[in-house]
């Protein structure tokens, strides 16, 4: 099966337990963004230009999910993803915990992306209190989700490119 297919319903499956899962994990406002833990795996495993077109997707479908902000996620996912193609192999290494703290970077790149985008849309927020309260704890919430997930996400993803196996 194609990687492209492969991720797609990767992604379908991701977008799921976006919407009917992490409600029942949530923390108050603390959750594992996990259409994001998706796409910087793809953009580790792919690429820049493949990790920004799955992350127009993925925030397509998170966009959905919302109804306030529409085109704030797919602008964030995207530049996410290409940002985290540029992330390489040698930086994050065969080690389990690299990736793990990569996702948790990103996730803080997203978040405090948001929260500049949001702003400029006319959302007023105080920005220590939401940095200590929701995007600090979101992103180790995050990052440790991706820890279990980025390794199979790896063997899926990366069936027919061996060379790019994190093992």
């Amino acid at each position: 099966m194609n990687v492209n297919v492969r991720f797609a319903l990767v992604l379908a499956v991701a977008f799921i337990c976006q919407a009917a899962v992490v409600p029942f994990i949530s923390i108050g406002p603390i959750k594992p963004d996990i259409i994001l833990i998706i796409v910087a795996s793809f953009g580790f495993l792919d690429g820049a230009a493949p990790g920004a077109v799955g992350g127009f997707l993925g925030g397509l479908l998170q966009d959905l999910l919302t109804i306030r902000g529409i085109g704030l996620e797919v602008l964030i996912k995207t530049i996410v993803g290409g940002f985290s193609g540029r992330v390489e192999r040698t930086i994050l290494g065969n080690s389990p915990i690299m990736p793990m703290l990569a996702i948790g970077g990103v996730s803080i790149v997203s978040q405090i992306l948001y929260i500049g985008l949001a702003f400029l849309t006319g959302e007023r927020m105080e920005l220590l209190t939401v940095m200590r309260e929701v995007v600090l704890p979101s992103a180790l919430y995050t990052a440790t989700v991706g820890f279990f997930i980025f390794p199979q996400l790896s063997k899926i993803l990366s069936a027919e490119r061996q060379d790019k196996v994190f093992r």
